[in-house]
């Protein structure tokens, strides 16, 4: 699960983060284009991503690669390979004001295909709630969960608490997350989770005793240079580089 989250990117207007001094000018520029990560059993896997300007492309791993496609500024379709074959095909739909209102992940391998779909519903309060439709694409999909997201002033989940799940805190840092300069990954600071598009989650508290933490530290600019994951038990570390490292 950790593994196809960082294939997937990851895998969000009223969340963007506006910059005015001669540093935030610089930071703009700044764009993640590698990860290696290492996990205990002695994997270790490269991601490099590939960009036209500040538009994702795309990312190549091991054995595979992904395509990201874009409706003008706004990120609708990612689709993952491996060694060739259609793995994932993933599907953004928004509002009038930018808001990601639907997500379907449909994923497919030779045994059976299957979906998910969530429904987002922005409420007067500031909170968004959710259904989530999942199944074997052989049959329409079926509500699997429901829940709500809690929100701070940029748009970041603070907290979840779902049906399935309970509820969950999120803390970030105050530093600038790996995917900040990507184009319409400000739109995407949730989906089936929170993701750190802005600043970077450091601690994930679940009410069923589910704890994820990561330790981070960073280059002169802001930007993680090293996180180490400590979830379930296992460790992972990963690096970043920036096509501004020397």
């Amino acid at each position: 699960m950790m593994k196809n989250f960082f294939y997937f990117f990851a895998f969000v207007s009223m969340f963007f983060v506006s910059c005015s001094s001669s540093d935030d000018t610089a930071m703009q520029g700044v764009l993640v284009t590698k990860m290696i990560q290492s996990f205990e059993d002695g994997t270790v896997e490269t991601i490099n991503f590939n960009y036209s300007g500040n538009k994702l492309l795309g990312q190549t791993f091991d054995n595979g690669y992904s395509t990201v496609t874009y409706t003008g500024d706004l990120i609708s379709k990612i689709e993952v390979f491996f060694n060739n074959a259609l793995e994932s095909r993933t599907l953004y739909t928004y509002d009038s004001n930018q808001r990601l209102t639907q997500f379907e992940r449909y994923e497919y391998d030779d045994f059976s295909d299957y979906g998910d779909k969530i429904v987002y519903t922005y409420n007067t309060n500031g909170t968004v709630s959710f259904s989530e439709y999942s199944g074997n694409l052989d049959n329409p999909l079926t509500l699997s969960d429901t829940g709500t997201f809690t929100l701070n002033a940029i748009g970041e989940v603070v907290s979840a608490s779902t049906l399935n799940s309970g509820d969950t805190t999120y803390t970030y840092d105050d530093k600038n997350s790996p995917y900040l300069n990507v184009l319409g990954l400000n739109k995407l600071l949730f989906d089936e989770d929170p993701n750190g598009m802005i600043h970077n989650i450091v601690q994930e508290l679940n009410s069923f005793n589910y704890n994820r933490t990561s330790t981070f530290t960073y280059n002169a600019a802001g930007f993680p240079v090293t996180e180490q994951i400590e979830e379930d038990d296992e460790i992972i570390n990963i690096q970043y580089f920036y096509n501004t490292d020397n």
